[in-house]
């Protein structure tokens, strides 16, 4: 405390410091055992029993990147050396569901190919693919009215609605489904009642415009068998929009009409589960992830590789 201001900065600089380069000799030279179980671990199996903690998913994170030779040392950083680069066949950026799904997919036509998925965050679908940042519904065309583009008369009045785009993305979802289907019978994804639950889809509009375009919707896509099981609640069919949709009906001023329609065997998924289990098979198969890594960067080099 009797020390000259300056004096003692400097003294506590210094001593973060010395921890600072204590901390990275420890993990560059562990001790022998140390790094005989710190190996065990960045290599276990997702059925090991830490991997398996609750809440946390370990990746194996050094799978293809294997220790090869002398390392450079605690003070490489120092010296200039670049990190030894690890040239691998795919490299996936990202470990939401469409990393998940294109690196399962190329792994198993490709299996000798090194492929690596990088993702920034400590588990793979935590963004976009989590269950709670999405709908879920798969986009089946069953209830999203955004598929379907409104046709006029020339007077003004809806004429009926487009459906090629609904087909086409109904097509797309049902092709997932027999994937999923394919995979669950390879054994590579696990119980279907962990990430996919059957639940109604129903389109929902409110007042005269509303109403008008659900009936439209419903005549142009009933006649398809893709939506073949779709059916369909007037506005004057009270009771029935009561049992359909209670929240909906229930307080609902009697005067404002609405129309529903609903194709009972659309489904729920759990996108960040179902990532998850992708990414399980695809290190199962021999595929590398590796967890808080960002790439912040992407660029061809003049001998084509990236």
């Amino acid at each position: 405390q009797t020390w000259p201001q300056n004096s003692r900065a400097q003294a506590e600089r210094r001593l973060k410091l010395g921890i600072t380069i204590f901390q990275h000799c420890l993990q560059s030279h562990p001790p022998a055992d140390m790094a005989t179980k710190l190996e065990k671990r960045l290599s276990a199996s997702m059925d090991d029993s830490i991997n398996q903690g609750v809440g946390d998913f370990k990746g194996t994170s050094m799978r293809v990147a294997k220790t090869t030779g002398k390392e450079p040392g605690c003070f490489s950083c120092f010296s200039g050396m670049a990190p030894k680069e690890k040239e691998v066949d795919v490299v996936l950026i990202g470990a939401g569901v469409m990393s998940a799904t294109v690196g399962l997919m190329i792994r198993e036509c490709e299996p000798t190919w090194k492929m690596i998925i990088y993702e920034r965050l400590a588990q793979p679908g935590e963004e976009s693919s989590n269950g709670f940042n999405n709908a879920g519904t798969g986009h089946a065309g069953f209830m999203e009215p955004n598929y379907t583009k409104e046709v006029n008369n020339p007077d003004g009045s809806l004429k009926t609605v487009t459906t090629e785009k609904v087909e086409h993305v109904c097509e797309q979802f049902l092709s997932s489904r027999q994937y999923w289907n394919y995979l669950t019978k390879k054994g590579l994804l696990p119980n279907p009642d962990t990430w996919i639950h059957q639940t109604n889809h129903i389109s929902l509009g409110v007042g005269k415009d509303q109403v008008e375009f659900i009936k439209k919707r419903y005549e142009a896509m009933k006649g398809n068998p893709l939506f073949s099981t779709m059916e369909i609640c007037l506005p004057e069919e009270k009771q029935k929009a009561a049992q359909w949709a209670p929240l909906i009906s229930t307080g609902r001023d009697p005067n404002e009409p609405i129309c529903m329609t609903k194709v009972p065997h659309g489904t729920d998924v759990d996108y960040g589960t179902l990532t998850k289990a992708k990414i399980k098979a695809f290190q199962d198969l021999g595929g590398d992830l590796r967890l808080n890594n960002e790439v912040q960067d992407v660029k061809k080099d003049k001998d084509g590789k990236w």
